[in-house]
C-alpha cells in the first residue's frame, strides 16, 4: 500500500467518516432517475452519490432534515455504452 494510500485510510479509520457502497445496477438507475427529476444526463460515478445517500439516510447517518448537496463532475455522454439494453 502506497504512502498515500496508509494516511488516506488512517484519516478515514480515526475520523467519523463512513464508506458506503453500490452496485453498478444502482448507479445506473441512479443516472436514469436524476435525468428523469433534473434534465441532467450526469456520469454514473456521480449518480451513485444519490443511492449511497439513500442509504445513509436508511441507515440514519444523514438525517431527512439536512441539507445535502450531490456533485457530479462528469458526463453520461462518454458511458453511453452503459444505458443500452
Amino acid at each position: 500500500m502506497s504512502q498515500s494510500n496508509k494516511s488516506s485510510r488512517r484519516q478515514f479509520v480515526q475520523g467519523a467518516g463512513a464508506a458506503v457502497s453500490v452496485t453498478d445496477e444502482e448507479l445506473i438507475a441512479a443516472t436514469k432517475e436524476i435525468g428523469a427529476a433534473e434534465g441532467i444526463f450526469c456520469a454514473p460515478e456521480g449518480a451513485a452519490c444519490l443511492p449511497a445517500l439513500k442509504k445513509l439516510m436508511s441507515d440514519g447517518l444523514v438525517n431527512p432534515n439536512e441539507k445535502v448537496v450531490l456533485f457530479n463532475t462528469g458526463s453520461g455522454v462518454k458511458y453511453l455504452e452503459s444505458f443500452s439494453t
